[in-house]
């Protein structure tokens, strides 16, 4: 039997021509990078007491990543890459003995290094060893040749004490630049927050130590009760889906909304899989859309036990258990005495007097700007429009929202139409109307708002509030008109478009 510990080479056979498939893989930069990471952390775990030994009960794994030029590095302080365990560990899919912890499939060092690069090296070495070893990688040349052994340098270590792994990546193909490096940064400060918080681990990318910002928590009554309790809206989440599947963590409301920020991280074994710096983890069933205060308040960690992920480690394989889980998830975070989901939903923060001064100036002075620059040249086109009212088309797009409802008015039927829908055709009106009265006293209204108006697009597309209040606007106006006509006051309609014309003119632009 070879003595593999003695012999100058590394056999990564089987499986040579798979290194060159690896470079497809569906990763994404940070996912790539955090496998040095997870073997980092895997090798410190594994070899605590003896580093504990090597540099006192103070050890902490660093890691440091350098992305620079066409090359990126990736140092750390844990235990290196013992000798004997060299095949094992640079041979394509070769299974650890410990698959409880981070380095799980045997590829994570190899599949991403590979992802990134044609041409890299480790350099690794072990408390108490002797030398450094080195290892230098071209997948070309392997495959090509279908190299089934790689030479391994030694070089002596005067210092008995030191442990390190350093892996460069050269010649890099897919080089993070630009804003990747800032999303870097986030995802994986999100993706390693335990071990963060906890100081067992100290991660440096570029020369900057990477720090998890705890979100600060909404302290507020119910939303029901304005004069009630203020209470701390965050609630522990624990639920058994059965077959030994667990989630457990933490829900909470931000204290300030964010469309980017909240949402959910999912997490195994102290790393997250899923939601980490602007993808976290929303499903429609529990935040709604992107313009729902659930979406942009409700946040959480949650630590999933017995579930399987996906070689990449960036998605869970749910199986059929995800919709479960989302039933059971929702009925917990919405249950008394902190129902996460209707308080996101009907709380509105109050502005203290400061602020309500400090936003009725900025008010003030964007529409008194707007009406200095806009107005003279509006007037002209608002006396010269025709005021006469054209008739309301019939809106048959599939863009149409539309509903509709019966009231009582005075003893009398109203049938009212309300509808939402895009015309790029009457971009000078805001809104339409018809309004009919019926031998019977009873009254037919349509009210529709045109979501394509200028003065639409820029109000009353920030969130569902915002064209709510646009639309009330209109239904106030359509009904103010009709009771004045019905009044005998037939100058309404000549008001009203001149309202519109206006608006159109003048206060639809900066």
């Amino acid at each position: 039997m070879t003595d593999t510990s003695s012999s100058k080479t590394v056999n990564i056979a089987p499986g040579v021509s798979m290194l060159s498939v690896l470079q497809s893989l569906n990763y994404k930069p940070w996912f790539a990078l955090a496998e040095f990471v997870d073997n980092a952390i895997q090798s410190s775990m594994a070899d605590r007491s003896l580093l504990q030994q090597v540099d006192g009960l103070g050890y902490a794994l660093e890691v440091k990543i350098r992305i620079d030029g066409d090359q990126i590095t990736i140092v750390d302080n844990a235990g290196g890459i013992r000798r004997e365990d060299f095949d094992r560990a640079f041979k394509p899919a070769a299974i650890p003995p410990d698959t409880t912890g981070l380095s799980e499939f045997g590829m994570g060092m190899k599949s991403a290094a590979c992802w990134f690069s044609p041409k890299w090296k480790v350099a690794t070495t072990s408390p108490n060893a002797h030398n450094t070893y080195v290892v230098s990688f071209d997948i070309d040349e392997i495959v090509s040749q279908q190299v089934q052994e790689i030479a391994i340098k030694e070089e002596h270590r005067p210092n008995p004490r030191a442990h390190f792994t350093r892996v460069e990546l050269l010649d890099v193909r897919k080089m993070p630049r630009g804003r990747t490096l800032g999303k870097i940064k986030d995802h994986l400060q999100d993706i390693y927050r335990v071990l963060l918080r906890s100081g067992e681990l100290m991660l440096e990318l570029n020369g900057e130590s990477l720090h998890y910002a705890e979100p600060a928590v909404m302290q507020a009554a119910y939303y029901r009760d304005p004069g009630g309790p203020t209470v701390e809206w965050r609630k522990d989440i624990n639920l058994d889906l059965g077959e030994g599947r667990r989630v457990t963590g933490f829900a909470a409301l931000r204290e300030t909304g964010s469309t980017s920020q909240a949402g959910f991280s999912l997490f195994r074994r102290k790393r997250v899989i899923q939601g980490s710096g602007d993808e976290t983890y929303r499903p429609a069933e529990i935040f709604g859309h992107s313009n729902d205060y659930a979406y942009q308040r409700l946040f959480g960690e949650l630590h999933l036990h017995g579930f399987d992920v996906s070689h990449t480690k960036d998605a869970f394989q749910w199986g059929d258990v995800e919709d479960r889980f989302l039933g059971e998830l929702r009925r917990a975070l919405n249950e008394p005495p902190l129902p996460l989901i209707s308080q996101a939903g009907g709380f509105r923060k109050r502005e203290t007097s400061s602020q309500q001064r400090k936003t009725t100036e900025q008010a003030i002075d964007r529409t008194s700007s707007t009406l200095e620059q806009n107005l003279p040249g509006a007037v002209p086109l608002v006396v010269s429009s025709d005021a006469d009212p054209s008739p309301v088309s019939n809106s048959d797009t599939e863009e149409v929202i539309r509903r509709e409802l019966s009231i009582l008015v005075e003893g009398h039927r109203w049938d009212v139409a309300l509808e939402v829908v895009p015309d790029e055709t009457n971009l000078n009106r805001w809104y339409d109307k018809q309004a009919l009265t019926h031998a019977d006293q009873s009254t037919s209204l349509l009210i529709r708002l045109n979501s394509a108006h200028p003065f639409v697009v820029r109000f009353g597309q920030k969130d569902s509030e915002s064209l709510e209040a646009i639309l009330r606007m209109a239904v106030a106006a359509v009904i103010g008109e009709y009771l004045a006509s019905q009044g005998g006051l037939t100058t309404a309609q000549v008001v009203t478009r001149r309202i519109s014309d206006v608006l159109t003119f003048a206060l639809s632009r900066e």
